[in-house]
């Protein structure tokens, strides 16, 4: 006897939203940022957040200063940050 296939909820991918000046929107950030490598590669893994692990662009920091945050005495920025 066959089984009946489980219906899964679609999920929208988000998509990475450009102007004709080179630059792409971070909803993180609320504002336009120049497409540069990684800034691709920042809103690639947004939307793979949303959509694959739900999480919510409010529950998400970009360029977070690391200092003071366990990072023993390291200086930097994380790429992204989930609250």
């Amino acid at each position: 006897m066959k089984s009946k296939p489980t219906k899964v909820a679609a999920i929208a991918m988000p998509v990475i939203q450009r102007n004709n000046k080179g630059q792409v929107w971070s909803p993180v950030r609320q504002k336009w940022r120049f497409e540069t490598p990684g800034e691709y590669v920042r809103q690639e893994l947004l939307c793979v957040l949303a959509a694959e692990y739900g999480h919510s662009v409010e529950r998400v920091g970009e360029e977070e200063e690391l200092t003071g945050r366990g990072s023993a005495g390291a200086d930097g920025k994380s790429a992204k940050a989930i609250w």
